[in-house]
């Protein structure tokens, strides 16, 4: 009968170093695939300098998204104060979904890029740069993130 006992935890030891194995293993999985551009890339954002203050400027973003997704986005926007960059404004979008047949504007601005957030895009005299995070499927089980960040632009002076 101990003999029994003792090969049955032997084999019970067995399942359950297995099954957890098996855990471990889709963690890590999961962990690094499927990676972001698997989604969707961004292959570039740039801002051109507007004509005066508080002008939407023009931007040249380009990207392509390969699958169907919900995610969400948010929008920073850095200020150089003396040396530093410091944060100037955040917006965000709420979860909507992302569609491989989605098309941009013909001529996308900020004003469009930061969904219509006037703290966003509405910019007084200064050098500014942005950063654009998606978050793909957020708040779900697994969510990556593809992220940009274009170089500085001046907002100048009206003349």
């Amino acid at each position: 009968m101990t003999t029994v006992s003792t090969e049955a935890r032997s084999v019970r030891f067995e399942v359950v170093s297995i099954a957890c194995g098996l855990l471990v293993a889709a963690f890590a999985f999961m962990a690094i695939f499927p990676f972001p551009s698997w989604w969707m890339e961004i292959h570039r954002l740039a801002v051109q300098s507007p004509s005066a203050p508080y002008v939407a400027p023009a931007i040249d973003y380009e990207r392509t998204i390969h699958r169907d997704f919900r995610g969400s986005w948010d929008l920073h926007v850095w200020r150089l104060e003396g040396a530093e960059w410091s944060a100037w404004r955040d917006c965000s979008g709420g979860s909507r979904p992302y569609r491989r047949d989605a098309v941009l504007p013909v001529a996308p601005d900020l004003e469009w890029l930061a969904n219509g957030d006037r703290q966003c895009w509405a910019l007084p005299p200064g050098l500014y740069k942005l950063t654009l995070t998606i978050h793909i499927n957020p708040g779900g089980f697994w969510s990556r993130d593809v992220q940009v960040e274009t170089e500085a632009f001046e907002v100048q002076r009206g003349v």
